[in-house]
């Protein structure tokens, strides 16, 4: 989580500069608690929408955040730009198995 403030504090810092406006994490949400990963999902919505950033997240299912009663807190629709799945060729990045 550090390396993903310091990643967004830079983006934020350089915003109103020809600078890169967009930051990719793999794996962001492992091994985090339920309420540290909506605060954390939460936090970075809040930096990108006031700063013009994109954030690109990659997770699996079971590192999805969950609620108290142990349902998945859901993205919205406008905040998934992919779903990747492994059964069939429609899952791959590239719609091809190679």
């Amino acid at each position: 989580l550090l390396c993903i403030a310091f990643d967004l504090a830079i983006l934020a810092y350089y915003s109103n500069k020809f600078f890169y406006r967009f930051a990719y994490h793999d794996g962001a949400l492992e091994a985090l608690d339920n309420r540290k990963k909506i605060l954390f999902l939460s936090t970075v919505r809040d930096v990108c929408q006031r700063y013009g950033l994109q954030y690109i997240l990659t997770t699996i299912d079971s590192d999805l955040p969950r609620n108290g009663s142990g349902e998945v807190v859901e993205f919205a629709d406008n905040e998934i730009c992919l779903k990747l799945h492994d059964r069939d060729d429609s899952g791959k990045l590239f719609k091809k198995s190679f």
